[in-house]
């Protein structure tokens, strides 16, 4: 699982949302933040002076993507749409994520990519079956260890 955190001009919002709206990936969250990088700013120029602006406007994306194979479609519709070819286009890193826990299940903990494909349980199906958290985590062991599971 991997945070993908974008920072570009504001003006390129809506297309990105747009881009990414095509990917499989739909969660985001969008915070508007002042900084400086490469361009340190802009001077402005007039009949009375001059004054630089060395703190400009852009908006951060952040994106957490479950499958690491869709990094880099995300990453791709992003420089896509937030591009124009001028300097502070912007910035896009991409950071691990160790683990993720939905505040909605209240302490059920969800194992990305040790449980996906290896014949591990969904711990939502445990959740919903109503049973306790640590009886969730004795059926796992279990699973890893091929025993059976008396409830």
């Amino acid at each position: 699982m991997k945070m993908v955190i974008a920072m570009f001009r504001p003006e390129r919002l809506q297309a990105v949302k747009d881009a990414l709206s095509e990917t499989p990936v739909h969660g985001m969250t969008i915070t508007h933040v002042t900084g400086r990088g490469e361009q340190m700013g802009i001077t402005f120029t007039n009949r009375v002076g001059s004054f630089k602006v060395d703190e400009l406007e852009k908006v951060k994306v952040e994106i957490a993507v479950e499958d690491d194979d869709l990094v880099d479609q995300v990453i791709d519709a992003i420089q896509d749409a937030a591009y124009t070819g001028n300097p502070g286009d912007g910035r896009i890193f991409v950071l691990p994520i160790e683990r993720s826990i939905k505040i909605r299940n209240r302490g059920a903990r969800r194992l990305f990519h040790r449980g996906r494909g290896r014949g591990l349980p969904s711990p939502i199906l445990y959740y919903n079956q109503k049973l306790t958290v640590p009886m969730y985590f004795r059926a796992l062991d279990a699973l890893r260890t091929k025993e059976k599971v008396s409830g």
